[in-house]
């Protein structure tokens, strides 16, 4: 079996890389952001996607991990009284989640892309065409603050994109057809430069190189910038 590596000094990963269309489907009810960070985010025109490859999970025999610090500023440490039952809140929560779920189940899943068991989180990690992106089919949030000029007041979609986790007012969708595993919740999944959790409770992605990330479902999402 294999085991994902989180250490005090950072993130410590490195897997072999890997290489979503139909109209964003309308939000729910309006609620609003429990947290963001005031990153401002800027509406999205992603490029078709439906000709990217994709990567159906595997388990890796092997994972080398040499320890990675993030450059710039102080390594982030696990929080030991973080609540992995609740949305992460802060970058070191988001470390907690997903270290508590590979001690759980100490395996790994690379994949390019996949979905969550419920279908309503789609995420692309390993595109050429577009940065590692989560999105929502139901339940975007209403953030005019965010959004300001966008063509719509909604964040339907995260992204990790220029060092930064971003929140992307959609009107497109990264849903291509083709194939989109489902990754079961309590498993970590992902590529060289971000790793996600997907859990009951919603998606946790971070980058494996700085210390940003985010968390996302239905009504709610929370970035994590913390360089």
């Amino acid at each position: 079996m294999i085991r994902v590596a989180l250490v005090v000094l950072g993130l410590s990963i490195a897997l072999m890389a890997c290489g979503g269309g139909d109209n964003s489907a309308g939000p729910l009810a309006p609620v609003t952001v429990t947290q963001t960070v005031t990153q401002p985010a800027s509406s999205s025109a992603t490029s078709d996607p439906s000709g990217a490859a994709s990567t159906t999970p595997t388990a890796l025999p092997s994972i080398q991990v040499p320890t990675v610090t993030f450059p710039g500023s102080p390594a982030p440490s696990p929080d030991p009284s973080a609540n992995v039952s609740r949305p992460p809140r802060t970058y070191v929560q988001a470390l907690e989640h997903i270290s508590a779920a590979e001690a759980e189940s100490p395996t790994f899943q690379q994949s390019s892309r996949w979905k969550s068991p419920s279908a309503n989180i789609y995420c692309v990690l390993g595109s050429r065409l577009m940065p590692p992106s989560c999105e929502l089919v139901e339940g975007a949030i209403r953030d005019p603050a965010v959004c300001g000029p966008a063509p719509t007041p909604f964040v339907g979609r995260l992204e990790i994109r220029g060092g930064r986790a971003r929140a992307i007012c959609n009107t497109d969708t990264i849903r291509a057809p083709g194939s989109w595993p489902t990754v079961d919740y309590g498993t970590v999944v992902g590529t060289a430069k971000v790793i996600c959790l997907s859990e009951d409770i919603g998606v946790t992605c971070i980058s494996t190189s700085r210390p940003v990330g985010f968390f996302v479902r239905r009504g709610e999402y929370v970035l994590f910038n913390a360089g």
